[in-house]
């Protein structure tokens, strides 16, 4: 399992239930622009889009731990996998101290408050050059990512 991999799981064992999808997305971006795990270049790439930041890596490997059992997702919500809970927990503990406190700590900030979508407005403000010509602070138009589960995603990403 990838490190990138076990920090989602333990984005999702900080939460302490399902989170909706977009949180958990909105989260890992924090940590990509707040924590030392940005400078890890393999950590997750994200694009502007409608609610925020999107990242198709992260949707692509949400399909994975999801086959896996690792996670369980619903329409609009994701959480730790009742049946491999433990498996899970095993491989969070593989991280480095550095990334379980970057972890616990863009959790406890931003994990269950409105500040999330504050805080990720102020970034999404950096990339207003990718705005539509005029100005219009919107994020990439609809068609720009595919729409339906991640798994539409993962086809459209791949070609």
């Amino acid at each position: 399992m990838l490190n990138r991999q076990r920090i989602v799981l333990a984005l999702l064992d900080q939460a302490g239930e399902p989170i909706q999808n977009t949180t958990l997305v909105k989260l890992a971006f924090l940590l990509r622009e707040e924590t030392a795990i940005g400078r890890d270049r393999t950590f997750y790439d994200f694009v502007p889009y409608k609610q925020g930041p999107f990242s198709f890596g992260l949707y692509r490997e949400l399909d994975a731990l999801e086959r896996d059992s690792y996670v369980e997702r619903g329409e609009r919500s994701i959480g730790l996998g009742s049946r491999a809970r433990k498996l899970a927990r095993d491989q969070i503990e593989r991280l480095t101290p550095t990334h379980t406190e970057a972890v616990a700590a863009v959790v406890k900030e931003y994990g269950k408050s409105k500040r999330l979508a504050n805080r990720v407005f102020r970034w999404a403000l950096g990339w207003s050059s990718l705005w539509p010509p005029g100005g219009d602070p919107r994020w990439l138009p609809v068609d720009a990512v595919p729409r339906g589960r991640p798994s539409s995603v993962r086809a459209s990403a791949t070609g």
